[in-house]
């Protein structure tokens, strides 16, 4: 029974938790249902296939960053999902921000580190830089069919685009809230999330990126009921599409919660995830 292992999760991220403060900034990223053509759309609340029954045994596959950073790596991961795609069962893959090595050199140390220059005025260019050679090593090394391969950099280039506007902006507010640390953070796993899916596309696996930046906009993940409004939107999103026989791919960041996600969770948020999909889905 996932219930009581995810129980014991959720009050240790809870002990990590801070006193909430709304945070009052607003983003202006795209919304989930704004993918290219390769990264279907995140289903809206279903109607009878979100309390469908799913018929095969549900897998999670929890992937942290450093088993995600390398093409090397990647294939593995890659092998993994491919093998419980085949066996009579449906997998999803929560996935957090890649790590080439260690996390010191993982994208989210370097999203910090980045956020941190553009408060400071300095240079972010070249850490966004380390993080697109990163995830473009995967892309070209890894897809072969041209259509995949392009959809895949327009959207790793799509999301840094976004991030240096934002971080541009930055330079000029000199002030970071925990909301634009949310955002900021979330690129991460938004990044992950898509190159992984389309890496299993290319493998004939019926990828499906699924974005959760927008499962709460502002929430205090230690209240109570916090659980169960999660778990009852992530049913909502994940089993139309195991339904559809899709392999969600699935990204460890969940949304804005108060303080941002680092205070409010801490930096291992998407362990939360994972266990809050299992729950959601009834996970073996």
């Amino acid at each position: 029974d996932t219930w009581p292992m995810f129980k014991s999760l959720l009050l240790a991220r809870r002990g990590m938790a801070s006193p909430a403060s709304r945070c009052v900034f607003q983003r202006s990223a795209l919304s989930p249902t704004t993918h290219s053509r390769l990264f279907s759309k995140m289903q809206s609340p279903a109607s009878e296939s979100s309390s469908g029954v799913v018929e095969k045994p549900v897998i999670v596959q929890k992937f942290g960053g450093t088993s995600l950073g390398t093409p090397e790596k990647l294939e593995k991961v890659k092998n993994i999902m491919s093998d419980w795609h085949h066996k009579p069962a449906k997998c999803i893959a929560v996935v957090s921000a890649m790590s080439s090595y260690t996390k010191s050199e993982g994208t989210t140390s370097r999203l910090l580190a980045a956020a941190d220059a553009a408060v400071n005025r300095g240079r972010f260019g070249p850490i966004i830089d380390k993080i697109e050679d990163t995830h473009l090593a995967i892309v070209y090394s890894m897809l072969k069919d041209h259509a995949v391969k392009e959809m895949a950099r327009e959207h790793v280039n799509g999301e840094l685009t976004h991030l240096k506007r934002f971080l541009e902006s930055l330079t000029v507010i000199r002030e970071l809230s925990g909301r634009s640390m949310d955002m900021i953070v979330g690129t991460g796993e938004r990044l992950s999330a898509g190159v992984i899916a389309a890496v299993l596309q290319q493998e004939g696996i019926p990828g499906e990126y699924v974005n959760l930046s927008n499962l709460f906009d502002g929430i205090d993940a230690s209240q109570t009921g916090f659980a169960e409004l999660a778990k009852n939107r992530i049913a909502e999103t994940l089993i139309p599409l195991l339904n559809e026989d899709k392999v969600p791919v699935v990204t460890g960041f969940l949304g804005h919660v108060d303080q941002g996600i680092l205070e409010g969770i801490g930096r291992g948020y998407s362990d939360l995830t994972s266990g809050l999909v299992a729950v959601a889905t009834e996970a073996k």
